[in-house]
């Protein structure tokens, strides 16, 4: 059985794991009295340090809300600038422009993700992100790690 990358408070024992290759997405552990708890690391990722509840259509407090509109916006323009129609309208420095700005939104919500998942707190318990402080360490046993990385870099490039 593969352990994920969260560290358990004494007494917790994995019973079960699952994911994909080496990576653990999901587990399952015995808590000391008895009772079986579930972690799943999307939901750990997504709310962290964050209070239940509230609207998700208007949450600018939120950084996955962000996220959303800036990668809707970024695609918005991707789309306009590969329209044929606009593009012989608005003539080919427009659409460049037009191109330029999507990949500044784009690039911005890629960052909010790496962000978000560099930030997820490695304990089980700990009920706050990290802050910036994990932003350059690798975290090679996370998938969210890898894919949110390979979207920055691919963004940036």
């Amino acid at each position: 059985m593969q352990q994920g990358y969260v560290e358990v408070p004494p007494g917790w024992r994995r019973v079960a794991s699952r994911g994909f290759g080496p990576f653990v997405t999901r587990e399952v552990y015995r808590l000391p009295d008895g009772t079986r708890l579930l972690w799943d690391s999307r939901w750990h990722r997504k709310h962290a340090g964050r209070v239940p509840g509230g609207s998700t259509w208007w949450a600018p407090f939120a950084m996955t809300w962000w996220m959303g509109v800036l990668f809707a916006v970024g695609s918005v323009c991707f789309a306009l600038g590969s329209f044929p129609p606009y593009a012989t309208a608005v003539g080919a420095t427009a659409d460049n422009v037009t191109y330029f700005v999507g990949s500044i939104f784009f690039t911005t919500a890629s960052f909010l993700q790496y962000m978000e998942v560099a930030s997820t707190p490695s304990a089980l318990v700990q009920p706050h992100r990290d802050g910036g402080r994990g932003l350059l360490r690798i975290r090679h046993r996370r998938i969210d790690w890898w894919a949110a990385a390979m979207q920055l870099l691919g963004t940036l490039w």
